[in-house]
């Protein structure tokens, strides 16, 4: 019975070492998970360092030059939003006159290529689609409704010509710039 008992407190022993080193396998798992989020972690701070210091130069650059981003061509962008604002009603009016129904975005294109207009005074076709960012075919449907409620006009020919406003386009051009609240152009 002795060697029975010898046997069992062997067995016992091996079975606790057994247990011991599977937890402290599974600690050292443990270990070396934690290793890594912190280097994640690590990797994660700097992006956040090197993203702040980008912004810090994006403001310094700024500060020193100005910020150009709320331009648009020719006026700053409280103006523009405050031409279109003022233009919308306009040019809605006017197509309904018409007898044609239109919604908001196409009556936003229309005063977009109008604004355009307002600011470089004439502009070709391709030039229009090049500044408004719009297909060639939306543009020229545009520019021809335009045309159909003598806003515009092509100077020249289809190919080489450019758009100019007509004089009802100018007045409605002041009109708006009233309304606005803008100081005349001089």
């Amino acid at each position: 019975m002795h060697n029975y008992n010898l046997i069992e407190n062997i067995v016992k022993k091996m079975a606790q070492n057994e247990y011991e080193t599977s937890i402290r396998e599974a600690l050292e798992m443990q270990v070396e998970a934690l290793e890594l989020k912190c280097r994640a972690l690590e990797t994660k701070l700097q992006a956040i360092e090197m993203m702040n210091t980008n912004v810090a130069l994006l403001r310094s650059t700024r500060e020193q030059y100005g910020d150009r981003s709320h331009q648009k061509q020719g006026y700053h962008s409280n103006e523009r939003d405050a031409l279109q604002r003022a233009l919308e009603p306009e040019v809605r009016t006017l197509i309904e006159d018409k007898g044609r129904k239109v919604n908001k975005a196409t009556i936003n294109a229309l005063v977009n290529i109008m604004l355009v207009l307002f600011e470089r005074k004439n502009v070709t076709g391709n030039e229009m689609v090049d500044l408004t960012k719009a297909s060639r075919v939306t543009i020229m449907r545009h520019l021809g409704d335009l045309k159909e409620y003598d806003l515009v006009t092509l100077d020249g020919s289809k190919r080489k010509g450019y758009y100019i406003l007509t004089d009802s386009g100018c007045k409605l051009y002041e009109r708006s710039r009233l309304e606005a609240g803008l100081p005349d152009e001089d």
